[in-house]
């Protein structure tokens, strides 16, 4: 008979489990995503978002935020910020002199 001792990390949502892990290494990062998803739920319950979740989608879309936080991060870093949008929009365009019958440069 072989007895063995086996500590189970076992997360839910919404009493829900969601996620059954044995591995310590494992567990820690599903720690750390859980936090980030915790946050960002309440930041999704504060502001209005023009829409409606009920708590599941809201779950999953935080879970879904959290454990991609890196890439979505890299994306938003990529994207230009507020000041170079206000630049683009306030070019003004080059001034095409009309034409005497309306359809030629």
């Amino acid at each position: 008979m072989k007895f063995q001792k086996k500590t189970v990390y076992i997360y839910e949502i919404n009493g829900k489990e969601k996620i059954k892990i044995t591995n310590a290494v494992d567990a820690k990062k599903w720690d750390e995503i859980f936090a980030v998803a915790e946050k960002l739920d309440a930041v999704l319950q504060k502001n209005d978002l023009g829409f409606k979740l009920d708590d599941n989608e809201r779950s999953e879309l935080c879970l879904y935020l959290a454990k991609n936080k890196d890439e979505i991060s890299a994306a938003l870093k990529d994207s230009p910020g507020k000041a170079e949008v206000m630049d683009r929009i306030e070019v003004p365009e080059p001034a095409i002199p009309s034409s005497k019958d309306g359809f030629s440069l």
